[in-house]
């Protein structure tokens, strides 16, 4: 059987380093379940590991609360102008692949 994808342990997003914790049954305040969540206050990024999630979906997961902890980073707030969210992305992402280089081969 080939080995499951795995991302880092941890991603710096910004200034914040987050721990990355694979983990099953994932839930919202809302009881939904949840295949990823990001955790400003305690920087945690949790992703669900569970063997019938394809790896892809995954790396899909886990790039999605990246993105996340990006907009939360440059503090976007709910309906920002699309420039500011271009230019916070721009900065955002050039600042991940530069503080985390193998991610990008990683995500391939």
């Amino acid at each position: 059987m080939a080995k499951r994808w795995r991302p880092p342990s941890k991603i710096k997003i910004g200034h914040a380093t987050y721990n990355v914790v694979p983990q099953r049954n994932i839930f919202n305040d809302n009881n939904q379940k949840l295949l990823g969540n990001i955790t400003y206050a305690t920087r945690v990024l949790k992703y669900d590991d569970s063997p019938d999630i394809h790896p892809d979906q995954v790396k899909d997961v886990v790039l999605h609360e990246i993105l996340h902890g990006i907009w939360n980073n440059h503090s976007l707030g709910a309906n920002p102008p699309e420039e500011n969210v271009i230019l916070a992305f721009e900065a955002g992402l050039r600042g991940l692949f530069k503080d985390n280089p193998k991610l990008i081969e990683m995500l391939r």
